[in-house]
């Protein structure tokens, strides 16, 4: 497919192109685009760190620059608990203003009213201010047969979250899906009308809004976008092969990732991914287009609003926790493989499903497709040894034509040598039918303890029913972490692609040449270990001075002060007035 899309013309010869859909396209000519990318991305992070506001009245200043009106009642309570818990970054929070830009639209009256109707929505829970002043859970709404227990422990899990500093946020009731991924679609034409409002002061009536378009899953998409400039859905689209693997004929990375995850940028992922799979078309609109509803995780087509999640928390691997150097050593092998295991959730196998489109069983299938070759993006051995003799000889490598250049290599050699991903246990999620086709597909492996986990240097987290949720312990092993996903979630702006981790495309196109970058070819040979340890180092360190309970709690802390303000009568008076 190729993307109706502008992009940036090369500046020079031997220049990568930047394209505005988030991907890098190699330029032959140029060097390995991996070293230009982590090049970029370690200023990018430099520039991060030195910018952060150091005060209050620095931070209300940036806070008005951003968003254009003053912050919430309490963001001195909230300056104050960032101050007293060391928590870094404390101006990176832009992924709240634009889960909730479009609520500004509505008038308070309005919005508890579709908050208040939502409680009654099956699989919800609310939790929020009780008459004595503590968070609590207020309000279940639960089919029978569903696992009631379960989806509440991820309600006392949040209030867990909020207890340090529950007395600092003023009364509010907030609904929750309990399940893994969104369900609000989101509607750009409402969105535009939003901006408008809010652009001239004004609200839109809830009652008399505008007709709105359905065109399925693009719904959320602007006109001018790929998605909606394409032939319409019928609901008919052609089924992928099971051993689907696309080429990376392009030799395209991503350079951003938030862009690289959105379908109306790529609209391909709505044709491999499971969270839209069930449904070819798209879901129907939702009968309350601004229901404020508080999501595990949710795509760039839903409306859902991200909290920051607190599950499968760890503080460190301990024991578990191998070096690098120890890696290299317990590993088959000195270079290391990429591991994954998992079961294949994602979507519901049955005659009827895509199933074998889902990101899961695309990623095994790549590994296991023993067929064939595939064309690997390799660098010359003499420019590729440590990014130090890199910048040594790029000017050489520039007279010399010694860039980097594309090898045939046998499918059969990859799974043994780059790749040890496989499912774990037995199919799931299937009729009986499709879990026997599944069992007989795929060679299905033991579940594996965290301490064989840490052998390895590379380890791969994709998406499964919703987010995997697993990324803070895979960042936190000593490993190089490489992501798929299709979920941006509350730190995707508080942390750098190719400085903390890997970024990875949806169809896994560019997957088999980052493995051939880092870790070198079928052979270990012209690899680039110390950048791989260079980025698992970061992104440790991201992770236990960034993604710590301080962290989560100062994230949630700001979210509700501004979720409060919104469903306040009196917006302005819920506004923080410092006088800077």
């Amino acid at each position: 497919m190729t993307i109706d899309i502008d992009t940036h013309i090369y500046a020079a010869a031997d220049n990568h192109q930047y394209r505005t859909d988030g991907l890098l396209v190699a330029n032959p000519n140029g060097t390995h685009p991996i070293h230009e990318l982590i090049e970029k991305a370690e200023h990018k992070w430099d520039t991060m760190l030195k910018r952060q506001s150091r005060s209050l009245q620095e931070a209300v200043l940036e806070y008005k620059r951003r968003y254009g009106r003053l912050p919430p009642k309490g963001f001195d309570h909230w300056w104050d608990y960032v101050q007293a818990n060391n928590v870094m970054l404390p101006d990176e929070y832009d992924q709240i203003d634009r889960d909730l830009a479009h609520f500004w639209a509505i008038s308070p009256k309005q919005l508890r009213a579709a908050q208040a109707a939502h409680e009654a929505h099956k699989e919800t829970y609310t939790i929020g201010k009780n008459r004595h002043g503590y968070i609590d859970i207020l309000k279940t709404s639960f089919h029978e047969n569903t696992n009631h227990d379960l989806y509440l422990d991820g309600a006392f899990q949040m209030m867990e979250v909020l207890e340090p500093i529950e007395e600092f946020i003023p009364p509010f009731r907030a609904v929750f899906s309990p399940h893994d991924g969104p369900n609000l679609l989101s509607n750009w034409q409402m969105k535009e009308e939003a901006r408008k409002a809010v652009a001239q002061g004004k609200y839109l009536d809830l009652n008399h809004l505008p007709s709105l378009e359905n065109v399925g899953w693009f719904t959320a998409c602007p006109p001018t976008s790929p998605a909606r400039k394409g032939p319409p859905r019928t609901g008919n689209q052609s089924r992928l092969p099971p051993n689907l693997a696309i080429p990376n004929r392009n030799r395209t990375f991503i350079h951003s990732h938030i862009k690289a995850m959105d379908p109306c940028l790529h609209p391909s992922i709505v044709d491999t991914h499971g969270e839209f799979l069930p449904h070819p078309i798209g879901p129907p609109l939702p009968d309350i287009v601004f229901a404020p509803q508080f999501s595990y995780s949710s795509s760039l087509l839903h409306g859902d609003i991200r909290p920051a999640t607190p599950f499968n928390w760890i503080e460190d691997l301990g024991e578990n926790d191998l070096t690098w150097d120890q890696k290299e050593a317990t590993e088959e092998g000195r270079q290391g493989r990429l591991l994954w295991r998992g079961s294949n959730t994602g979507v519901y196998c049955s005659d009827e499903e895509r199933c074998y489109q889902s990101q899961r069983q695309r990623l095994v299938a790549l590994s296991e497709n023993r067929t064939g070759t595939v064309a690997l993006l390799r660098e010359p051995p003499a420019t590729s040894r440590t990014s130090r003799l890199w910048k040594e000889t790029r000017r050489i490598a520039a007279d010399d034509h010694a860039h980097w250049n594309v090898t045939q290599v046998s499918r059969s050699t990859i799974d043994d040598s780059m790749m040890d991903v496989h499912f774990s246990g037995s199919p799931m999620q299937c009729d009986k039918e499709m879990c026997d086709e599944l069992d007989q597909k795929f060679d299905w492996r033991g579940s594996m303890s965290l301490k064989e986990a840490s052998r390895y240097k590379y380890v791969m987290d994709v998406d499964g029913n919703g987010w995997s949720s697993r990324f803070k312990r895979l960042i936190t092993s000593n490993a190089m972490v490489l992501k798929s996903s299709v979920y941006p979630e509350w730190f995707t702006e508080r942390i750098v692609p190719w400085v903390h981790y890997v970024p990875v495309q949806n169809d896994y196109s560019d997957l088999l040449d980052i493995m051939a970058f880092f870790r070198g070819g079928v052979n270990g040979d012209a690899g680039h270990d110390e950048l791989a340890r260079k980025i698992a180092d970061a992104g440790k360190v991201w992770s236990q001075t960034m993604w710590r309970r301080e962290d989560v709690t100062a994230y949630m802390f700001r979210l509700m002060l501004e979720y409060a303000r919104l469903m306040s009568n009196n917006r302005a008076e819920m506004s923080y007035g410092a006088l800077v």
